[in-house]
């Protein structure tokens, strides 16, 4: 019988967003039910109920938690709601070359709904931004293994046995998940097939691409710039990328019809996400 689960994000930049939609992707593959909702604008009804919750967060600045996550963080502190009913996991994005506020942001989190009387089912999942490990492809891999632990977890419950334990699922990478595991900074090369034939449609590869020197840019030079960057000029930007992407949005579209597992009405930006990975 599948779980339901409530898929909670803080973000950004949206890396969190994305993870969180493989992992639902990889719930709903599994015969489970999952839905995604942003931080933005949540309080701590969000809560209410109890329920299945995992909590997919960036960390941000200092440590703290991202932007669109303080609303429901000072709903949750200020109200002090009882959480006895919640069950929840998190998976934490962070980079160890901050190691003072390595994964912070979902520590946080994790500690404050601890506090309030909500019950983890496993580890924290901790992702090292300069691991050279794709943080969705990672969470994908965790979170059946972990839905599956959740079974162990309310026979703790039902016998008031809340001993902290390893749940043997992967704390910080994936060498103790079951399956394909993955190579820190492999290159691979991706194909879109046809359904009914398996001909190749587009490849794509990181061949010869110098991933280091990219994520170096990225942290020393491209995401200073970002963060001195109003919310305003972000948008703009962000508005320029989008029209780069409906302008090849009729050719990105007719993939999803040929290829197999693949939804029809995906958007053409995620479509060239998984093809560039």
């Amino acid at each position: 019988m599948g779980v339901g689960i409530s898929i909670l994000v803080g973000t950004m930049t949206g890396t969190a967003e994305m993870v969180a939609q493989e992992v639902q992707q990889a719930l709903e593959t599994a015969g489970h039910q999952a839905t995604i909702q942003v931080m933005d604008n949540l309080d701590a009804r969000a809560f209410h109920g109890g329920g299945t919750f995992l909590i997919c967060i960036s960390t941000y600045g200092a440590g703290d938690v991202p932007d669109n996550a303080q609303a429901l963080v000072n709903s949750l502190e200020t109200e002090k709601p009882n959480l006895s009913s919640v069950t929840y996991g998190v998976i934490a994005l962070g980079d160890r070359t901050y190691k003072d506020t390595y994964c912070q942001g979902g520590i946080r989190f994790d500690k404050m709904l601890a506090e309030l009387g909500a019950k983890r089912a496993g580890e924290i999942l901790m992702h090292d931004a300069s691991s050279g490990t794709l943080p969705e492809e990672l969470a994908a891999q965790w979170v059946v293994p972990w839905v599956a632990h959740l079974a162990l977890h309310r026979r703790r419950r039902n016998h008031g046995d809340y001993s902290e334990k390893s749940n043997g699922i992967g704390h910080q990478g994936a060498a103790k998940l079951p399956g394909r595991q993955m190579a820190g900074g492999r290159r691979r090369r991706r194909s879109a097939g046809e359904s009914h034939n398996g001909d190749a449609l587009a490849r794509a590869s990181s061949r010869g691409l110098d991933l280091k020197s990219a994520l170096e840019y990225s942290r020393n030079v491209g995401g200073a710039e970002l963060r001195q960057l109003t919310f305003g000029q972000r948008a703009e930007l962000l508005g320029k990328i989008a029209d780069v992407l409906a302008s090849g949005r009729d050719e990105c579209s007719r993939l999803p019809a040929r290829t197999p597992g693949t939804p029809r009405q995906m958007p053409p930006s995620t479509l060239m996400v998984r093809l560039a990975r």
